[in-house]
């Protein structure tokens, strides 16, 4: 499902309501802060439109609140030594999953 934004929705919540009642068990946010999702998707999953929110993210960083619960997340994104520094449970995995410095996505 994508998530249903709107210009006449400044705060998110009507789309967080089209996706709550759709049924949404699981939603997964690919964009986080990037200019392209806007600030509406943010403000969106604030209101925690589905029982486990799930941030995978094609940047370094967290969302910077306790509303995402769980990140999935590779060692280079978040070093061993800053895993404490996030709000978000991390799920870590073996394959390198963001991009940088000419290398490739996964190692």
């Amino acid at each position: 499902m994508q998530l249903p934004l709107a210009r006449g929705d400044p705060d998110g919540r009507a789309a967080a309501a089209s996706i709550n009642a759709a049924g949404a068990h699981v939603l997964v946010d690919l964009l986080g802060f990037l200019p392209i999702a806007g600030p509406t998707a943010a403000r969106a999953l604030a209101h925690r439109p589905a029982p486990v929110l799930l941030s995978v993210q094609s940047f370094h960083g967290a969302m910077g609140d306790d509303w995402i619960d769980w990140a999935l997340v590779d060692a280079v994104a978040v070093p061993p030594d800053f895993a404490g520094h996030h709000d978000e449970r991390l799920l870590m995995v073996r394959v390198r999953l963001v991009r940088g410095e000419g290398r490739g996505v996964s190692t």
